[in-house]
């Protein structure tokens, strides 16, 4: 039989040289996640071996299986010798495969996926998240950003939904951030630059609003269009501050004043001013 289930004690099995994860790991945290998951609800995909019992699939699910405390697990056995002979390739080239292949069409659930399936739980009318999480053995901080990132924000203003719904969702969380803080009719417009700009400038108007400093956006979500650089410097937070209240006080968007200010030091005239050789 080319491939049989077994029950194993986990110090059996070690990992194949074929098996492909090496980079792609997960942090301390979310293994020890994957282990209280584990606890609560057991392996629901068996490990995949060879008959020398050596992890093609599952490495991650073996290293979960230890720090819960498991002691044995179900393993899927593939006889590769055999199966090398019936296709006419090595035992290498087939074991290669199978590796690659157990990990090729994994795609993780969005993380508004997984908040849409915990808003239908909740309604079921006896669950809060606090209780989804530890049925789930998982943080309740993961459990709410799952929730919140399918859920739209608090006041948004009526047919924007369908908009909000389509952006990604490290986007969703920081317009709901940046919404929060503004009138219904610039709901719209805040949504146009989450639309058009990158996350990191959707990120800086949420910083803006934060600091009281007015956001033009509908001018940044025209200037998102342009040719533009990610150009990053370092500056003392108590310029900034002071910046950004200098706008406040004169109704300007930093962004687009800090825009114009390039421009004008640009000239070779007016930079001559700046560094004093004028």
């Amino acid at each position: 039989m080319r491939i049989s289930l077994e029950r194993v004690p986990l110090d059996k099995l070690r990992v194949s040289k074929w098996n492909p994860r090496i980079e792609s790991v997960p942090t301390e945290e979310k293994l020890q996640e994957f282990a209280r998951n584990i606890k609560k609800i057991s392996l629901l995909s068996p490990i995949i071996v060879n008959k020398n019992y050596e992890i093609l699939s599952g490495g991650l699910r073996w290293r979960a299986l230890k720090l819960a405390g498991v002691q044995e697990t179900e393993v899927l056995v593939y006889d590769t010798e055999e199966i090398a002979k019936d296709i006419g390739e090595s035992v290498d080239m087939v074991e290669a495969i199978i590796a690659i292949s157990s990990d090729l069409y994994k795609y993780e659930l969005r993380t508004s996926e997984k908040g849409s399936i915990l808003e239908r739980v909740r309604g079921l009318g006896t669950y809060n998240l606090k209780d989804i999480a530890e049925k789930l053995g998982c943080s309740e901080d993961t459990v709410f950003r799952w929730w919140q990132a399918a859920g739209i924000p608090t006041g948004l203003k009526k047919g924007l939904e369908p908009r909000y719904k389509k952006l990604p969702v490290r986007k969703k969380l920081k317009v709901r951030q940046i919404i929060e803080s503004l009138p219904e009719d610039a709901h719209a417009e805040a949504l146009n630059l989450a639309e058009k700009a990158t996350l990191r400038e959707l990120e800086n108007a949420a910083k803006d609003i934060h600091a009281g400093a007015p956001v033009d956006f509908e001018w940044r979500a025209e200037y998102a269009k342009e040719e533009t650089e990610l150009v990053q410097y370092r500056i003392p937070k108590v310029v900034l501050a002071q910046f950004r209240s200098l706008c406040k006080i004169y109704n300007k968007d930093p962004y687009q004043v800090f825009v114009e200010a390039i421009k004008y030091f640009s000239t070779e005239d007016h930079f001559k001013i700046l560094v004093g050789q004028k």
